[in-house]
């Protein structure tokens, strides 16, 4: 075979590779066969080929599969350059295919694009050229090249073919301001880093109808989690919301491993549970903006146990129709313990429950059959703290009742009383309450316990404290979190009734500037009383 004969070979088998590539290979073979990726790890070897992992694998096929996708994830597996892969190798499969990316700031934007870049400069060339290599083939050469070439701005590449034989293929970045998604119109939508998104929500219902076709587009939300981030909103309500999702923990990383975890976690802290979560519930409940974390199940949660009659016990509620109610007693041991023994409340999924009725499921919960004087008996609660709005009067009724009067209707008939509803009080009472106190045990060792135990029946309740973040205005106050904070907000009313001017830790005359914002906020509440 001449030399000419074995350069027109390997010309035709290009071309059939080339025609395979566009037209039917599989987006797995391409990444691993043709995409190369930086390399961190070896200054003498600033790029590697792209060989995907089991899970990089398996995530790849489920974003295919389906139309709407929120992924979770450790840092560092990878995943932003499997979806540039992605994304480019769509490009140059179908003619006119856009591809819009959103990241949190315009450098990072640009640093997508700078990705996307990458991987299209090591492509081969007789796949796809750049565009300074087109040019330089149209000066120099008498024939027209016809193949595919990209033209690269700093927010955006397009993809196109030589004898114009295919629309422009596009991919355009955006950093996240109020109005970005609107306007155009894509193939796909890839958020990265989604949870760190300003405008997050509002983003996202501009940009979906781009995508929203019947027979096309796709959405790729990434991220690490961000305590109470649309995000994790999107995460927990997937199912309801029409999202397929997908975790991806550290150890997709199949050099990583338990000794890895060990290690990384002493250098870490409480933050590798964010950075590098095992589990989604370590994902879930990550994260440096968590209000209360010094909750813990163990010495926050005790099992049931029977109450002396002897202690005082309280209610309280946290007033609620469309949004949910929250209904909860304590108990207050000798010591001072608050011991939470009943909830009812209700998650937003679940049935309303109207005020009148509630009252009557809460009043049937005080009667209780005493085996030692066998015969029926009514708690005594000492008063039951409301929200404010629950002596207000009623839109949805015509004769201007409060909710005070549905409670009575329903045969509740205790003492209410107004809670106090600061918020930074608030906030700063249950970080008392919560507050790990170490007891040394005459025999030796110790207990850890704190001033409030909660029942382990109190599921809602448990389940809530560990989810709250800060609000991000004002760290000294919990996030208004209208889907999920009520039983927060009706303990924290107990808490505050019982003991707003009082501190384990500090003698009162020590008149710290909280201890007089209390102090404050109990004399407004005495006389809020007297006018109720």
């Amino acid at each position: 075979m001449t030399n000419n004969e074995e350069n027109a070979a390997i010309f035709a088998a290009l071309q059939e590779e080339r025609r395979y590539i566009i037209s039917d290979c599989t987006t797995e073979y391409f990444i691993e066969n043709y995409c190369k990726i930086e390399n961190k790890n070896n200054p003498n070897e600033p790029f590697v080929e792209f060989r995907l992992w089991p899970e990089q694998k398996r995530a790849l096929r489920e974003i295919e599969e389906n139309k709407l996708n929120v992924i979770l994830k450790a840092r560092q597996i990878g995943f932003t350059w499997l979806i540039v892969c992605y994304i480019i190798h769509q490009c140059i499969k179908w003619g006119g295919y856009t591809a819009l990316i959103l990241s949190e700031t315009e450098t990072k934007s640009k640093e997508l694009i700078n990705r996307c870049d990458f991987v299209l400069r090591h492509l081969p060339e007789w796949l796809i050229i750049s565009n300074e290599k087109y040019k330089e083939l149209k000066r120099s050469s008498t024939v027209e090249y016809s193949g595919l070439y990209w033209i690269k701005t700093a927010l955006s590449i397009e993809i196109r073919y030589g004898d114009e034989s295919k629309e422009v293929a596009a991919i355009k970045a955006q950093a996240c301001t109020e109005g970005s998604g609107r306007s155009l119109t894509g193939d796909i939508v890839f958020f990265d880093e989604w949870a760190f998104h300003p405008w997050a929500s509002e983003i996202f219902n501009a940009a979906y109808p781009t995508i929203n076709r019947p027979e096309s587009g796709k959405f790729v939300g990434l991220s690490t989690n961000y305590r109470g981030s649309f995000f994790e909103s999107v995460w927990k309500n997937a199912n309801a919301k029409g999202f397929h999702k997908i975790f991806l923990n550290c150890f997709a990383d199949p050099s990583r491993d338990e000794e890895w975890y060990r290690k990384t976690s002493m250098a870490m802290g409480d933050k590798v549970q964010q950075e590098y979560p095992r589990t989604e519930e370590e994902a879930m409940l990550a994260g440096d903006n968590v209000s209360f974390p010094e909750f813990s199940y163990d010495i926050h949660v005790v099992e049931p146990f029977k109450i002396p009659k002897h202690w005082r016990r309280i209610g309280s509620v946290d007033n609620g129709y469309n949004d949910p109610y929250a209904w909860y007693k304590a108990a207050i041991s000798d010591d001072g313990i608050v011991y939470v023994y009943y909830e009812m409340s209700r998650w937003r999924e679940e049935p309303q429950l109207l005020y009148d009725e509630q009252a009557r499921e809460f009043n049937n919960s005080l009667f209780y059959y005493d085996e030692d004087e066998k015969r029926m008996r009514k708690e005594k609660l000492d008063y039951i703290v409301a929200g404010l709005d629950a002596w207000h009067g009623s839109h949805r009724d015509k004769e201007n009742k409060n909710l005070i009067d549905f409670y009575e209707a329903g045969g509740l008939n205790e003492t209410f009383i107004p809670a106090i509803t600061d918020r930074v009080l608030r906030k700063a009472t249950m970080h008392e309450y919560l507050k790990p106190i170490t007891e040394r045990l005459p025999e030796g060792g110790e207990h850890i316990y704190a001033k409030l135990q909660i029942f382990s029946t109190c599921e809602y309740l448990i389940s809530i404290l560990p989810q709250l973040v800060n609000d991000p205005r004002d760290p000294e106050k919990v996030a208004d979190l209208s889907d999920i904070d009520n039983p927060y907000d009706s303990v924290g009313y107990m808490l505050i009734s019982r003991h707003a001017d009082k501190s384990k830790e500090k003698p009162v005359d020590t008149r710290t500037p909280l201890q007089k914002h209390k102090e404050k906020m109990f004399n407004m509440a005495r006389h809020k009383r007297r006018r109720f």
